[in-house]
């Protein structure tokens, strides 16, 4: 009888503190409610990009989830974690909570009934004291022709430390594709547009990313402080940790890095939001200006790269004197103490050995005695106290104050062969005639651009263009800088002589030389153009002088081809442009004339384009 009422008052005790811990577990439909919160879904990676037909995860390791099915129910993903971290006696529950210390603190927040405790996790708590976060700046190479991937520039973050006053100690937060640096670049760049490689993120020292891109590169480098609160850095913090051994797919043109990093935010702060964003393609000056639409900046800072600095001293020096700061660098048998004979010795020292690690770094010369001229020069310079002044580079437009970077161009024009109408949409980025504040000088990159034509004689449409890519780099040289000019283009085109469309792949390289707003470029060209039933290749000279200013722009390009299969005659190609231009539409008149075969062809475009 006692037993009996021992168990009695035993199962009494004991019911309700089981009941009562039932009834804090959420219910299946608070569950999916709370689940469609975009921060859950975020910190998930659940975003939509494409035609959105599908919202799954865009992680791609299943070590990512709990849930058998959570990288396609965000829903079942929650109940899985909640059931988990409501149980602090489970055996995944230390391992799980230290892993996903973001989601851990989310669940936390929305489901405070269930009064869960973090524990205590030595690796990340080392991570985090480590970061120990005070700001938050996204960091903006400009744009860079020679890397597929950073084209239209790049993007990583830079979390400032509270007890760091040196932001070279800070770190980054960079996410990139995982490739091999020795393919070649047509693969890189081919796997990269079919999303063939893994993307990664990486938290590595801020100077070493200063040293890839300002050094090695040349690349000026902007900075905007991130009006972030002290509660969404903190999130951030626990969220990089979650995905930095996490691999997704990288694709140049749409979730890349600039597409991931804006995700990274928007699953930390409920400001960001990129829902109805970056479908297909994600360029890193637009995610800046939405960025600075939805939560903005509150400091902005410019770092001109090694060359930019370069560029701006020796306008400094007369001819003579670049020949001397030239040769003290170049030449081991010139005793560089010869500048200091010169009418601003600092100022000569300083660009001297700027120039020695440019020729080191940038051009990988293996001159032994570089090294060692280096060391002097650095040694006369400190013997020389302070300059006077400080010969720093002032800051040019940034890119995210440029024109928008999609493009609609309604048109008419005359030919030979009658009137016409065109349209034309570009999917990105700029050419010679768009508004040039914003954008590098001589660069030219635009990629699908497609053109509808509508001959009115014939009632006929037909395809006049559809460039996949087509790229100049036109850098005009200095006496210390010397940079190729290229250009490098492929896609169909209605061919004018033959009048017939036609593939192609067409290419250049040469020099470009500046003054001012003007450009002049002399290039060896060749062109490959494939028809259904023949083809042909032609090689020539090309001259092409460039005019770019904020209110007009204009071109003119002429070349004599010689056409390497004998099919035809020489051929000589003329095309000039004019532009007037306002920050979101321009208005342009372009002109061709084209002669081979004792056949000429002309055309005479003016057009309304628009920036979107």
């Amino acid at each position: 009888m006692r037993l009996l009422s021992s168990a009695i008052i035993a199962i009494l005790l004991t019911s309700p503190q089981i009941s009562s811990a039932e009834s804090t577990l959420p219910t299946k439909h608070d569950i999916q409610r709370v689940s469609e919160s975009p921060q859950w879904q975020g910190l998930l990676q659940f975003f939509k990009t494409g035609f959105g037909i599908t919202n799954t995860s865009q992680a791609d390791d299943a070590a990512f989830f709990i849930s058998p099915q959570g990288h396609a129910n965000a829903a079942e993903e929650l109940s899985a974690e909640i059931n988990l971290f409501s149980n602090s006696a489970h055996p995944e529950y230390k391992i799980t909570a230290c892993k996903f210390p973001a989601r851990f603190f989310w669940i936390q927040q929305h489901f405070p009934q269930l009064q869960m405790k973090m524990p205590s996790c030595p690796e990340f708590e080392e991570f985090q004291s480590r970061i120990n976060i005070k700001d938050t700046y996204l960091v903006f190479p400009v744009a860079y022709l020679n890397s597929p991937s950073s084209m239209f520039g790049h993007t990583f973050l830079r979390l400032k430390a509270k007890d760091k006053n040196n932001p070279l100690l800070d770190y980054a937060v960079n996410f990139a594709a995982d490739a091999d640096p020795s393919e070649n670049m047509l693969t890189y760049s081919i796997r990269g547009l079919a999303g063939g490689y893994p993307g990664k993120f990486s938290v590595v020292p801020y100077y070493t990313k200063i040293k890839e891109y300002s050094y090695l590169d040349s690349r000026d480098i902007w900075e905007y402080k991130l009006n972030l609160t002290t509660e969404e850095q903190a999130q951030m913090v626990r969220h990089i940790w979650e995905l930095k051994n996490t691999n997704f797919d990288y694709y140049f043109l749409s979730e890349n890095c600039s597409y991931r990093l804006m995700t990274l935010l928007a699953a930390v702060s409920d400001r960001v939001d990129i829902s109805d964003e970056y479908k297909f393609r994600t360029i890193p000056a637009d995610t800046i200006r939405l960025l600075d639409q939805q939560i903005g900046f509150s400091a902005i800072k410019y770092r001109p790269s090694q060359v930019t600095e370069l560029r701006f001293r020796e306008k400094g020096f007369k001819q003579q004197d670049i020949n001397m700061i030239k040769d003290a660098v170049i030449n081991p048998e010139t005793n560089p103490t010869l500048l200091l004979g010169l009418h601003n010795p600092i100022a000569a020292l300083d660009l001297a050995y700027d120039y020695a690690r440019f020729v080191a770094a940038k051009e990988k010369s293996d001159l032994p005695h570089l090294s060692k001229r280096s060391m002097q020069l650095l040694s006369l310079r400190s013997k020389q106290g302070k300059a006077k002044e400080l010969s720093i580079p002032p800051p040019p437009a940034r890119d995210d104050q440029g024109h928008k970077t999609l493009s609609l161009t309604p048109a008419f024009g005359h030919s030979s062969r009658g009137n016409y109408t065109d349209f034309s949409i570009r999917g990105a980025y700029h050419d010679r005639l768009d508004v040039p504040r914003g954008y590098p000088t001589g660069a030219q990159l635009e990629l699908f651009n497609l053109k509808l034509r509508y001959e009115h004689d014939s009632d006929d449409i037909q395809l006049q263009e559809f460039a996949f890519v087509n790229i100049h780099s036109q850098t005009p040289v200095t006496d210390l800088v010397k940079p190729k000019s290229w250009s490098v283009g492929f896609g169909f085109q209605h061919q004018n002589i033959e009048d017939r469309l036609g593939g192609y792949v067409k290419g250049s390289v040469g020099r470009t030389w500046g003054w001012d707003n003007l450009t002049l470029s002399l290039m060896a060209a060749g062109d490959l153009v494939a028809f259904d039933d023949t083809g042909f290749i032609e090689l020539g000279p090309q001259l092409e002088l460039n005019y770019q200013h904020h209110i007009w722009s204009g071109f003119i390009n002429t070349g004599y081809f010689e056409n390497m299969n004998r099919q035809l005659e020489p051929a000589f190609k003329s095309e000039i442009g004019i532009a007037k231009h306002d920050q979101d539409w321009q208005v342009r008149l372009t002109g061709e004339y084209e002669s081979s075969n004792d056949i000429e062809y002309k055309e005479l475009t003016l057009g309304l384009r628009f920036y979107l």
